[in-house]
């Protein structure tokens, strides 16, 4: 593909430029809805706490605007980066919306979110009058492959 010209180049372009705008901000949408990763975090004993893998949970249980990957609003992005005008625009990207969309949503329901790392202070660690306390404003790193 790196080779086409012309109109060809265009619309790769156009499909490049437009599922790169709705992945960004879809992959922008997506939380932890207070999922219970760090079940450790309740109650640790210690002033800090060493880093913890979360517990893992498919992608589609985090909060997430899966609208933004519809076939319509990809089109739509996909039409807005095409230069220039392309015979049959319309139904080139209506035959990649679709696609794109259910393969999508297809991967979020087999997916894993695992080893998700975090760590966090615990401030009213106190001993001996609070010999445990909770996790508070913790910071979580994401490993390479945390997705699987």
């Amino acid at each position: 593909m790196s080779g086409w010209t012309a109109w060809l180049g265009d619309a790769r372009d156009a499909v490049a430029k437009g599922l790169q705008v709705q992945w960004k901000e879809f992959s922008n949408s997506v939380s932890v809805p207070g999922l219970l990763w760090y079940p450790k975090f309740a109650a640790f004993a210690g002033p800090r706490t060493p880093l913890v893998a979360n517990i893992p949970s498919r992608f589609s249980a985090l909060a997430q605007n899966s609208n933004l990957h519809s076939p319509e609003n990809l089109k739509a992005q996909m039409r807005a980066a095409l230069k220039g005008q392309m015979d049959f625009a319309n139904e080139f990207f209506d035959a990649i919306g679709p696609a794109f969309n259910a393969a999508l949503t297809a991967s979020k329901g087999s997916r894993m979110v695992t080893n998700v790392q975090a760590k966090g202070s615990v401030p009213s660690f106190a001993p001996p009058y609070v010999p445990v306390g909770p996790v508070v404003m913790g910071d979580n790193i994401a490993t390479p492959n945390f997705l699987q």
